[in-house]
């Protein structure tokens, strides 16, 4: 609001007519809105934001469990082919 009225001020101080001046405002206060409105699908929120942290804090425990998990089997395929080899 305030920069509308310094906007307004400004224009009325410049010799705009003041019918003039408030259409002046109102387009640049709806231009601004619709710019907003534009962009406003690639912001995240708070919410937004925490909602991701949990997913990827999800999914590198997962992450975690399927290397360990895989490591494991790996050992044992390992330690599996050994004993073949050694009997």
């Amino acid at each position: 609001m305030h920069m509308e009225i310094a906007l307004y001020k400004a224009l009325i101080q410049a010799g705009v007519q003041a019918e003039t001046a408030e259409n002046v405002v109102k387009s640049v206060e709806s231009e601004i809105e619709k710019q907003l409105n534009a962009k406003a699908q690639y912001l995240a929120s708070k919410s937004d934001i925490a909602e991701t942290k949990a997913v990827i804090a999800d999914t590198k425990s997962e992450i975690i469990k399927w290397y360990i998990g895989s490591q494991l089997a790996a050992i044992g395929l390992v330690l599996g082919a050994l004993k073949m080899f050694i009997h």
